[in-house]
């Protein structure tokens, strides 16, 4: 019913997960395509997506690192959840903490 009365909720949600997969690959992160509003950055290797994923917090940006065997071996990922409710501030608060990740972790 929200999705009914509010659609420009849902066009936010588009934008912004649009937005940040822009930002994500501006960085130079690999992010896979979805339809959904999960944007999942590959890592490969799953101690740096848990390592990577503690840092982000730090920075001030939730985000999940997983790998095996969540996913295959080799495919180890930090999910983004993307949401209408983030703000610009919110997307820029990520894009700088994967650019800092880019200089830590390469």
């Amino acid at each position: 019913e929200l999705l009914m009365t509010e659609p420009e909720r849902v066009q936010r949600l588009r934008d912004n997960v649009e937005a940040a997969r822009a930002g994500i690959r501006d960085v130079g992160f690999e992010v896979l395509e979805s339809p959904t509003a999960i944007c999942p950055i590959i890592v490969h290797d799953t101690a740096k997506a848990i390592a990577m994923s503690q840092r982000l917090l730090e920075l001030g940006a939730f985000v999940i690192g997983f790998g095996y065997p969540v996913v295959p071996e080799g495919e180890a990922r930090l999910r983004v959840q993307i949401s209408a409710a983030h703000e610009a501030e919110h997307l820029e608060a990520l894009t700088s903490g994967l650019r800092q990740l880019k200089q830590e972790f390469g």
